[in-house]
């Protein structure tokens, strides 16, 4: 590292190979597919009147139907199968100027 640069330049250095295995391709991959085979255990509780105090007296697996949603968008997502997010910008039309917060009318010019 050279010892030169302010901690600000070391920061914007590109990511180191910690990073890059951290995150790479296969990795990543593999914690798509946990999620969407996404589940999860529950346990199931009665109120023991002798002891007077709650058991868990079962667990049930149930399947974590959102985090499989979300999985399975960011597949098709991944894909390519959605097509392009819209993105909005300011536009100038016939002396109107277009905002995301509304219509404002554009100043009329003087000398004209």
């Amino acid at each position: 590292m050279d010892n030169n640069k302010t901690p600000h330049q070391r920061n914007m250095e590109p990511p180191t190979q910690f990073y890059r295995d951290r995150f790479s391709k296969e990795k990543l991959a593999d914690k798509l597919d946990e999620e969407l085979e996404a589940t999860d255990v529950i346990p199931i509780w009665r109120f023991n009147r002798e002891k007077k105090l709650w058991e868990s007296v079962e667990e049930r697996k149930i399947t974590r139907w959102g985090i499989r949603q979300k999985a399975r968008q960011d597949a098709h997502e991944l894909r390519g199968d959605y097509p392009a997010k819209k993105v909005e910008s300011t536009h100038e039309v016939e002396g109107v100027i277009v905002h995301e917060i509304g219509l404002v009318k554009k100043p009329k010019e003087s000398g004209k």
